[in-house]
This record gives C-alpha cells, sequence and structure tokens, in this order.
C-alpha cells in the first residue's frame, strides 16, 4: 500500500498519510468488507481510498480525530459500494455473456438436428416411386387441391388422394426404421 507514497514529495504530507493507514487501516478494513464480502475486493477498496485521500489531503483534518475517521469511513464506504456494484455488475454480464453462448450453443444444436431431420425427410420422399412422389409434393409442397392434381395428372381425385396415402405412409415408415436404427 505505501508504495504509491513514494511519489509524494511532501515528507509531512507523506509522514500524515502513512499515519492514518496504521491507524484506520484496519478500521476501513472492516467498513469496506461489510459491503462487499471478500476480503481481495475490501483490500482493493481500501487502497483506493487511501489514493482519494491522498489526492485530497487538503480536506482531511488532521486536528481532529472524529473528523478524520468520519472523513476516511465515508470515503471507504464509497469506495466499497462503487466496488461491490462494480462485481455486481461483472458477474451479471458474465452471467449474460454464458446464457448467450450457451443459447447460441443449443440453438446451433437445434439447426444441426433439424437440417439432419429435414435431410432424412427429403431422403425419405426421394426414395418415393413417381407415382406417389408427384402428388405428394403438389398436395404437401405446393397446396395444390387433389382436383387440380387429378386434372393435372390424367387420373381421378380418389385415386390423387390414395397416392398421397401412401407416400405419407411409406414416408412414415422410412423415418421410423431410421430412427429404430439411430438408437
Amino acid at each position: 500500500m505505501l508504495a504509491f507514497l513514494n511519489a509524494i514529495e511532501n515528507d509531512e504530507i507523506k509522514g500524515s498519510l502513512e499515519q492514518l493507514y496504521r491507524q484506520y487501516r484496519s478500521l476501513m478494513f472492516k467498513i469496506a468488507y461489510d459491503y462487499v464480502k471478500n476480503e481481495a475486493s475490501a483490500e482493493d477498496a481500501v487502497q483506493e481510498a487511501f489514493l482519494y485521500a491522498a489526492k485530497n489531503f487538503e480536506k482531511i483534518d488532521i486536528s481532529s480525530p472524529q473528523k478524520t475517521r468520519n472523513y476516511l469511513a465515508t470515503i471507504t464506504r464509497g469506495c466499497a459500494i462503487k466496488s461491490y456494484k462494480h462485481g455486481v455488475k461483472a458477474q451479471m454480464l458474465k452471467t449474460k455473456i454464458t446464457e448467450t453462448l450457451k443459447n447460441k450453443e443449443d440453438s446451433l444444436e437445434d439447426e444441426y438436428l433439424q437440417r439432419a431431420a429435414l435431410n432424412t425427410v427429403k431422403n425419405a420422399i426421394s426414395a418415393l416411386d413417381e407415382k406417389y412422389k408427384i402428388p405428394f409434393y403438389l398436395k404437401v409442397i405446393y397446396n395444390y387441391k387433389c382436383k387440380d392434381i387429378a386434372e393435372l395428372l390424367g387420373i381421378s381425385g380418389e385415386c390423387v388422394r390414395q397416392h398421397i396415402y401412401i407416400a405419407r405412409r411409406l414416408i412414415k415408415e422410412k423415418l421410423e426404421k431410421e430412427a429404430a436404427e439411430n438408437k
């Protein structure tokens, strides 16, 4: 702590600050620790408070121990609160970053799983016989009505519905088979 005192050229001020440090350090530490609940952070708050006191030495009334004590206690309290808030904000930021990264990982995993599932469905559709695949595509992908598909393919509406039903059943069976194989 006293290392920064070497930068002070006035020996009288330097001596007074050393005396203040020795006299009030433990009180200041207790005050800081009550706020931050961490020895290292409390020590940092005390250091910061003494640096502030050194910069504002002219405000310290050394002739009145009570005023000096109150002044240093107030500075320490402020530094401890600042340190506590900084620690809380840092923890919140760390938590937010961790959650964001977790969400991105989950998002990437979900995207991968969706793509894998989509590829599995595409492969199942591609494996269909053309007479089932075409009506299925027109109905499911392009939202054609069975009547329009029937006219387009030159078959009855009932035949179109039957082909779509068979296509769905075959796709479902293929997906169930692949799911069972992947377990």
